[in-house]
């Protein structure tokens, strides 16, 4: 529970602060830093791939009688899918190395297409298979968010109720055999966890032939800050600038509320308070302002200075906080409730600002493009 009052809060941050730099003798280079972090995120990517292969095991429990949908069967596989894309969420704040040089982003999560999901699903003439769907279709018709969308159909033309919110996005369900919605389900989990052992292997065992991105990272100090840095700072602008302030009409002529990247699960919020996680594990390590007196700083903020890592843990805090606020669909909050959302998005920006400006100067940080522009359902 958070009870400390933010004076209280910053205090404890700096006696934290305080006896991590005594007990390192000035604080811990970035190496050190980056070698913590590089197994922060191997751990990330241990947990999206252990979740990959359990939804790819609900999907074929689901399947193993196509002609029969059975409820149980279906409300596991929404579980196992809703788990996988928060696991996946949070790794994006680490998307470097073998997610960029990959392009994992277009295989596990690219924003679906619905109408031509419906025309691969129904079109009998092409396969479905896990090499077809892997290597020969768009990302728009493969991933995550695909996943979503023919798991809905799957639960609906058997007569189930939809896998989402009634006032979520949703498509009509295109006429199709059973046969060939599961073997598309199954080659989308299937390519999705093919993916997730490639990037979970490249950070663990060996990348390019050469090291575990694990100590690719740190072996070159600057590069791999300036990685990191950039990431969080593209993440946070593509949610609050592109999804957001399109959506609600901010940095845009006029709203559009299919700016949003959410799919018939009504799961935009949740995909947002994932990616603050994954910001927090970079930046801070898992302190909160309310507990910091018991918990380490750890992440970028060891090579910052105190009060800017004391801001950063109460912005990413306030930021949680806002976008929890956030109730159903986040589509649907945005038509009815845009005022919470709106509170949402402007702790969210000050939070990239924050980054972008001073973490940015402290850190000498080079800014670069945004590799994962277009490969993210941030």
């Amino acid at each position: 529970m958070r009870h400390t009052s933010k004076a209280v809060a910053a205090a404890a941050l700096a006696v934290t602060l305080a006896a991590a730099t005594a007990a390192c003798g000035g604080g811990p280079s970035r190496t050190e830093v980056l070698e913590a972090v590089g197994r922060d995120a191997a751990d990330a990517y241990q947990a999206f791939l252990t979740s990959a292969s359990e939804l790819d095991a609900a999907f074929a429990t689901l399947c193993a009688d196509s002609a029969v949908v059975n409820g149980a069967d279906v409300d596991e596989a929404v579980a196992a899918l809703v788990t996988a894309r928060a696991d996946w969420a949070y790794t994006a704040a680490m998307w470097t190395g073998p997610v960029t040089e990959h392009r994992s982003g277009a295989v596990v999560d690219w924003f679906p297409e619905a109408d031509e999901i419906a025309e691969l699903l129904t079109d009998e003439t092409r396969d479905l298979t896990t090499e077809r769907i892997g290597t020969r279709v768009g990302a728009d018709q493969r991933g995550l968010g695909a996943a979503e969308v023919l798991l809905d159909w799957h639960s609906r033309a058997a007569g189930g109720d939809r896998i989402g919110p009634p006032t979520s996005a949703g498509t009509p369900v295109p006429p199709s055999d059973p046969v060939r919605r599961c073997d598309y389900l199954q080659s989308v989990s299937a390519v999705v966890l093919d993916e997730a052992e490639l990037v979970h292997r490249n950070w663990t065992v060996a990348f390019e032939g050469g090291l575990p991105y694990t100590e690719t990272l740190y072996t070159d100090p600057k590069r791999g800050v300036d990685d990191l840095v950039n990431g969080s700072m593209y993440l946070l602008e593509a949610v609050t600038d592109l999804e957001l302030g399109r959506a609600l009409g901010v940095t845009s002529a006029e709203a559009d509320v299919e700016a949003l990247v959410e799919g018939p699960l009504g799961l935009g919020a949740s995909d947002m308070l994932a990616h603050l996680h994954g910001i927090r594990t970079v930046m801070i390590g898992n302190i909160s302002s309310g507990e910091s007196a018991a918990r380490e700083l750890r992440g970028l903020s060891l090579l910052l200075s105190d009060t800017l890592a004391e801001r950063l843990v109460i912005q990413i805090d306030a930021a949680e906080a806002a976008v929890l606020a956030i109730e159903g669909p986040l589509r649907v909050a945005v038509l009815y409730d845009p005022a919470t959302v709106l509170a949402a998005r402007a702790a969210l920006k000050e939070l990239q600002v924050t980054i972008s400006t001073e973490v940015v100067s402290q850190l000498g940080v080079t800014i670069g493009f945004s590799d994962a522009d277009g490969d993210t359902s941030a």
